[in-house]
Formats: structure tokens, sequence, C-alpha cells
């Protein structure tokens, strides 16, 4: 027997962001829908079907949708389901043909927690753009629907590049990978779960490979950044900080005297002096 079919309307530059509560032992049952959807498992868990394949729904984490597929969605006994369901229309998304499916291939992941936060944050603003529907909030709605892709997407493609490679290639891989996004808050939690380790294991393995424990890693990265930035252009000094990943300034000067001895402004005015 065939699913139903539910049509939400939506237009082919259009996003649409829903809030739903699953109570204990519901099941939405199986049904499809013509544009694509994302399902963002805020609190509690539960089961996702999607073309017979099933998934295990938990907080945190994502369950991607294709146009058409049959789905069935149901919560778990002990607690309900609380979700964000995202739909949106073909040309809503910036993203390529080719990177959707990527997403859509894997059916769902996971967040650490920061990603967790940042992607929660993108779905609650385009919860208040559809809400009050101020000045061009379709286009609001683009804007933060492509981020939320755009972040699954990255955060997918590091999951698969890890795989088939040992632990300590993997340590390596996810050490490069925060050298290249420094400016991204990631905490060693975040680190060992992408590297697919225990917090110990990483930990051992980050100071094997960077002769550096975790957070003085991070630092380092970050702080060479910094003297580039210093040595190199007229970025005020507040700025270089919040461009490099501190949202503190007194954090960034504390951890560029320990790793330069210096204050940022004075060994600006050293390397003046020099050339």
């Amino acid at each position: 027997m065939k699913s139903k079919l539910i049509d939400k309307n939506i237009g082919p530059n259009e996003a649409l962001v829903e809030s739903n509560q699953h109570e204990l032992n519901d099941v939405v049952k199986a049904h499809s829908h013509p544009v694509p959807s994302l399902i963002y498992i805020v609190g509690g868990g539960g089961k996702g079907v999607v073309n017979g394949e099933e998934y295990e729904l938990s907080q945190g984490g994502f369950l991607f949708i294709s146009a058409y597929a049959d789905h069935e969605i149901s919560s778990n006994k002990g607690t309900p389901l609380v979700v964000f369901v995202v739909f949106w229309g073909e040309q809503a998304s910036v993203l390529s043909q080719e990177n959707l499916k990527s997403l859509f291939d894997g059916g769902s992941f996971s967040f650490g927690e920061n990603h967790a936060r940042q992607a929660r944050g993108i779905l609650r603003n385009m919860l208040h753009e559809q809400k009050y529907q101020t000045l061009a909030y379709q286009a609001a709605l683009r804007t933060s629907l492509s981020q939320l892709l755009l972040l699954c997407l990255r955060h997918k493609e590091l999951n698969v590049i890890n795989q088939g490679l040992n632990s300590e290639q993997r340590v390596a891989k996810v050490l490069a990978d925060i050298e290249k996004n420094y400016h991204i808050e990631t905490t060693s939690v975040e680190a060992a779960k992408l590297a697919k380790l225990s917090q110990r294991q990483f930990s051992s393995l980050c100071r094997k490979l960077s002769n550096k424990n975790f957070i003085r890693f991070i630092h380092s990265v970050r702080i060479k950044k910094a003297l580039e930035y210093l040595e190199n252009t007229k970025i005020p000094v507040t700025t270089i900080a919040f461009e490099v990943g501190y949202e503190d300034l007194s954090t960034f000067y504390r951890a560029f005297k320990n790793h330069t001895g210096k204050q940022p402004t004075s060994y600006r005015g050293k390397i003046r002096k020099i050339l």
C-alpha cells in the first residue's frame, strides 16, 4: 500500500520550518513529501525509517529525507521526541544537487555540542524569521538554510574522510581540520568524537603528534595566525582577536603573552621598528 503524500505547498525558492513534539510511543505513520526535508532532534529519542532503512534518533542528531521518500517516525517509551523539521524547494539552497545528494545518501548523523549549538541557533533564527515575516524574510530563510546544510555537509565530509584511517591518522586529520578552521570553537570532547576515540586516547595522541595538550594546541594555532596578522597587516588587535577565534579580549592577551612573552601591541611595535 502506497504511503500518504503530504504536500506542504512550498514554492521552489521557499523554506518552511516546523517545531513538533511526539508524545510517548507516538508513531507518525509512513508518508512522503514532494520536497526534501531534514529532521533535527532537539530532545528525547526514537526511530526513523526512510525507504525501509532504520535509523536511531537521539538528541543532537539529524535525519535527511529526500523528496518523495517514504518515511515513518516514532518516539521511544521513556521521553517525548522533540524535533525541528525543515522543508525546502528545489531552488531554495545554494548547494549543488551533488552536495545535497551526499547528505541524503548517509541518512543520519550527529554533531558535537558546539556544532549542535550552532545548528540550533540557525534553526531558531529560521523560526523567528518565519514567525514575524519581516522584510525579505524568505531570503533570510534561504540564507539560514544554506548555512545549515553547509555545516552538515562539511561535518559529514570530515566523518567520511576519517573512515579507513587508524587512530593516529584520524587524530592528525582532526588537528589539521582545526588548523584550517581555527576560528571555530572546538572542545576536546568534540575533537575526540570526530576522531572516534575516547577523550583519554585522543589527548594522548594529540600530545604525541603536536607535543602539546589540546588546549595549548588550539591556542598555538590561533596565536600563530595572530602573529601573521600583526606582522603583515594594520588590522586592530581587537579585530585580530575576534578573527582568530577569541570571544574575550583578556583571554587573547593572556594566551598571546604565554606563547610569545609579549603583549600584542608591543610585539607589533617591535616588528615595525625592525622593518
